[in-house]
């Protein structure tokens, strides 16, 4: 499991909880990624499963769960989660636009019964930590890499 060093940062006299729980972050890049969704899935299916997820009132790092839940397609909500999908000229079929780590393996199990068994998304952290997200056709798990230097 990669190092990921997360400290609340409390705001004072801000009378707004939002700025009060911002988290100061791990900066991450995507390196490597084959991701695609089951043939016959429904972008519909997948939103309402993002909103279902977004409606329990939990706060997700760097998510707005009010643009989420108003989203009208599946690229909306994939963005607020600071992912964009399907775009022309991307370097991947799914990729990353933020620059911190979130809560982005609860957004993948949450999607995971509609992604391709076999896909992942390769990652790193600043510290040099590499892992994927790594989907069966059913969940979706977080795999740290090994590096052995031969």
């Amino acid at each position: 499991m990669p190092c990921r060093f997360q400290e609340k940062i409390y705001l004072y006299s801000t009378n707004n909880e939002e700025e009060e729980n911002k988290i100061m972050g791990y900066y991450i890049s995507q390196r490597e990624t084959e991701f695609g969704f089951k043939k016959n899935t429904e972008s519909e299916a997948v939103l309402r499963s993002i909103q279902e997820l977004c409606k329990s009132n939990t706060n997700f790092s760097w998510v707005n769960n009010k643009i989420v839940l108003e989203a009208k397609t599946l690229q909306e909500a994939l963005a607020e989660w600071r992912w964009s999908y399907g775009k022309p000229f991307q370097n991947y079929p799914l990729e990353f636009t933020g620059e911190k780590i979130g809560d982005d393996i609860t957004l993948f199990r949450v999607i995971a019964p509609y992604v391709k068994k076999g896909s992942f998304i390769e990652m790193v952290g600043e510290d040099g930590a590499r892992w994927r997200w790594t989907f069966n056709g059913v969940t979706a798990t977080e795999k740290s890499a090994k590096i052995v230097w031969k």
